[in-house]
């Protein structure tokens, strides 16, 4: 015997900051819908409050409450009243620390029929929901309430068809999704339509293929204060139902509050499935390599196979760029081996650049009482950047970037081709503490993220330890986290320099060394295996020394460089009273006898060294080794010096495809680095 028809609500309202405002509101759209007949209703997804996970503020855990609790309560006396079934998604506190996204349900008596977890938790740009819920932990349910037997998912949930099926496998004759979803203020108007029309097309295709009703309540309006940084979200609303073969029989507008009531017959079900039997011709037999890690690695190599036939464009810069559809990058489940083992390697410097990382400037402790032009020289080196290749530039948060725009746009930078993030740092010398990126044959490129605990020497790092895991909240690249005997990984990107082919530069007293010791413990062996998984390194060459004034304690970029795949250029000291003398002679002596990966010796050439630079009696890391290699030019830190001809001269002889800038570098060396300090290389997609 065919079940009832029965009716359903769908509220689409706006949310405010007040969540007891938001409660009374909710209760009179429940009795309105319930006024024209519906039976069983649903609110949007945290319909309490404002969506608040567009940052992440541990105080927003207070709006969490107990499911059941004070609103479930409140919202079973209008059940009851009203004889409505509701569907309630709530921030729920489960425990001290732990907290879920959940969905109540209530019968029309006012009965708690059990909730739902939401399963899948996002962690994209203003939707930092990873911050606030634990994944769920009920499974996929169905509620039999007083009119037809319910299934529930939530927002994010919604874009996974094997939640959709289980839970219609269990009989369910509605699938509701409460969800908040809305356009990011930067991605409207280039993919609002295509991302409003993939909403609803994923959620038409699960009524399709379930053969069975889907219900989208969305909320509606923007949310947010530009003002005050909050970029904010702008909800579209669109809230439908679909009927068991996709086709959408009722939906709201993108704009204003409204209450769908649709009837819902659970005999048309019955007929799709007869006339379309997905269900039945479904191979159950051979679905389990799904849940084989086998398949995630063949599933890779399906996708990196794919990724050279993926369209192109040409940036701003003149450079074709391969452009990736956000669901063809590489995701945290495919991440289950070293760099090395799924075919990456780090590649030189002087390779295709998509962008260079920086972090603007706000440290007045690192330049005492010499900040004021610090920021214009940072500007002139964003210019040159700018003409050739994106900059991807760290700013404390929005009110600084407006700050920053307008020195940019003082300074002649190309802005189009500046792309700001709002992370904030403790220093933002991004070489030491942004990503240090891996590639592969096939063109994808991956984040290595190693531990940053400020050079082993300052406590004020906590800020730019996680600066690469709020960047890539945007950037959505795959991220290696090194670990080598049970812990993390300590390095910094000023420590090595490669050449692309296998080969790495580094020092003893950076890396080997008691003092500021990065690894306690580590030797030359630990970090050969670190380097070979890590970046598909085969031959590591060990300095001795670095450089007087070196605050890092021996950082290779004031010392030697690769400047193609069988060349090093090297900085010496021609005074012999130079406490540089010595040690420069020394590695200098040293890259002589060195080969590269393949066993042939390296040319080596040599750069001079600037006079000595003096601050408050403090001996500063001036050198002409710090260049940075971008698209195009190569930027060299110049210091008013006579030799500043001799080393652009020589880095002109070493880089004849490319322009070489010099940039004027004395105030900016009292931060104790310069150049190739504060930038970091992305390498274009090929």
């Amino acid at each position: 015997m065919m079940a009832n028809k029965f009716s359903i609500g769908l509220v689409q309202m706006r949310c405010t900051a007040n969540p007891e405002e938001n409660l009374s509101r909710a209760m009179e759209k429940i009795r309105e819908g319930a006024a024209r007949g519906a039976q069983i209703i649903s609110l949007h997804e945290l319909f309490r409050s404002e969506y608040f996970c567009r940052s992440e503020n541990p105080e927003l855990f207070n709006l969490a409450e107990a499911v059941p609790g004070p609103t479930t309560e409140a919202l079973a006396r209008i059940a009851k009243e009203r004889k409505v079934a509701l569907v309630v998604s709530l921030f729920e506190r489960r425990a001290a620390g732990v907290y879920h996204n959940t969905c109540a349900v209530l019968d029309s008596d006012g009965k708690f029929l059990g909730k739902y977890r939401k399963m899948h938790i996002p962690d994209d740009p203003l939707y930092y929901e990873k911050f606030y819920f634990t994944p769920g932990d009920l499974g996929f349910l169905n509620f039999d309430t007083a009119y037809g037997r319910i299934g529930l998912q939530i927002c994010w949930d919604q874009w996974y068809p094997e939640g959709s099926r289980v839970t219609a496998l269990q009989g369910a004759q509605v699938i509701f999704y409460p969800t908040s979803i809305g356009w990011h203020p930067n991605e409207k108007a280039q993919f609002g339509a295509a991302q409003l029309d993939a909403w609803r097309t994923i959620q038409r295709a699960h009524a399709i293929a379930n053969g069975v009703y889907v219900a989208v309540a969305n909320r509606v309006g923007f949310e947010g204060k530009p003002e005050k940084g909050d970029p904010g979200l702008e909800f579209w609303g669109n809230s439908f139902v679909a009927d068991p073969f996709g086709q959408v029989i009722a939906e709201a507008s993108n704009d204003k509050e409204e209450i769908l009531v649709v009837e819902c017959d659970p005999a048309k079900s019955e007929d799709t499935r007869r006339n379309w039997p997905f269900l039945r011709d479904r191979r159950i037999d051979a679905y389990q390599p799904i849940l084989n890690p086998e398949t995630l690695r063949q599933c890779r190599k399906s996708i990196y196979a794919a990724l050279p036939r993926l369209p192109h464009a040409v940036s701003s810069t003149g450079f074709s760029l391969c452009i990736l559809p956000r669901p063809l990058l590489m995701t945290r489940a495919l991440r289950d081996g070293t760099p090395r083992s799924l075919g990456f390697r780090m590649p030189a410097e002087w390779e295709l650049h998509e962008a260079t990382w920086l972090g603007w400037p706000h440290e007045l402790t690192d330049w005492p009482g010499k900040f004021a032009p610090i920021p214009w020289a940072f500007a002139e080196i964003v210019r040159h950047l700018s003409c050739v290749e994106s900059v991807f530039l760290l700013v404390e948060n929005h009110a600084a970037e407006s700050r920053v725009r307008a020195i940019l746009k003082k300074a002649g930078a190309n802005l189009d081709a500046v792309d700001f993030f709002a992370v904030p740092t403790d220093r933002g010398w991004m070489r030491d503490s942004g990503p240090i990126c891996v590639n592969n044959s096939s063109g994808e490129v991956a984040f290595t993220h190693w531990l940053f605990n400020g050079w082993a020497k300052y406590n004020n790092c906590k800020r730019d330890a996680v600066a690469v895991t709020r960047a890539n909240k945007k950037t959505k690249r795959c991220v290696w986290q090194p670990v080598h005997k049970g812990r993390r990984v300590v390095l910094e990107g000023g420590s090595i320099d490669v050449n692309g082919r296998g080969t790495l530069l580094t020092t003893e007293e950076c890396l080997l060394s008691k003092t500021q010791e990065r690894n306690p413990g580590f030797t030359r062996d630990d970090y050969a295996e670190i380097f070979r998984e890590y970046f598909g390194v085969a031959n590591v060459l060990w300095l001795k020394n670095g450089i007087a004034g070196d605050d890092t304690h021996g950082h290779i970029d004031d010392l030697a460089r690769f400047v193609n795949p069988t060349t090093v250029v090297t900085v010496v000291e021609d005074d012999p009273k130079d406490a540089n003398y010595q040690p420069l002679q020394e590695n200098l002596a040293l890259l002589k006898t060195m080969t590269d990966q393949d066993g042939k010796p390296l040319r080596v050439e040599t750069l001079p060294m600037p006079a000595p630079i003096l601050f408050d009696d403090q001996r500063l890391p001036a050198s002409y080794a710090n260049f940075y290699i971008a698209n195009k030019i190569v930027l060299v830190p110049t210091f008013n010096d006579a030799n500043d001809r001799v080393a652009l001269n020589t880095l002109t002889g070493l880089f004849p495809d490319r322009e070489v800038v010099g940039i004027a570098c004395r105030d900016l060396v009292l931060g104790l680095g310069t150049i190739h300090c504060m930038t970091q290389q992305q390498p274009a997609a090929q």
